[in-house]
């Protein structure tokens, strides 16, 4: 995503090319008033109940505030409670301010950590988004959620292929 960095001067919405949502998440999305929200899926564990191929260690997890909806951790290892974790679907808003501080703050990570280590990332370079939200997050920017419940599908295994076509039906 960072090689369009230079075209992120304004409002954005991001989405991997692995999933598939609804209208109803974009606008719960759109709706959120923070300046970098991601969109995280609070009915996440059910999801995993009959996903045989692609198991529930593999979530991208967030911690969350559920009162305040700020996140505190992004990752797929993440000892929490039910109640304030979440499965980052890999959808996000950065509003033109949250564009900005994401591009600095992704300037400066590269800048410390190209070549080296980033989060939970071996090389800066084969870090996640979900590296760059925790270290937003560890230098001080707010990241927030965006709450829904199912609502999208990923697509990672033939599995859930077909289980997306029954969903799509």
């Amino acid at each position: 995503m960072m090689y369009a960095a230079e075209f992120l001067d304004d409002d954005v919405i991001v989405s991997y090319s692995d999933i598939i949502y609804s209208k109803d998440v974009v606008a719960t999305l759109i709706d959120a008033p923070h300046d970098i929200t991601a969109v995280v899926d609070t009915a996440w564990r059910g999801r995993y109940t009959d996903r045989h191929d692609h198991p529930e260690s593999e979530a991208e997890k967030a911690l969350f505030e559920p009162d305040t909806a700020r996140a505190h951790k992004f990752g797929k290892v993440i000892d929490a409670s039910p109640e304030n974790i979440g499965e980052f679907i890999g959808l996000y808003k950065l509003s033109k301010a949250g564009a900005q501080t994401f591009r600095n703050a992704y300037r400066a990570a590269k800048a410390e950590f190209d070549g080296k280590p980033f989060v939970h990332a071996k090389e800066f370079r084969k870090a996640y988004i979900t590296d760059l939200f925790n270290y937003l997050i560890e230098t001080g920017a707010l990241v927030h959620c965006a709450f829904i419940q199912k609502d999208w599908w990923e697509i990672d295994t033939e599995e859930d292929l077909l289980g997306a076509r029954e969903w799509l039906k």
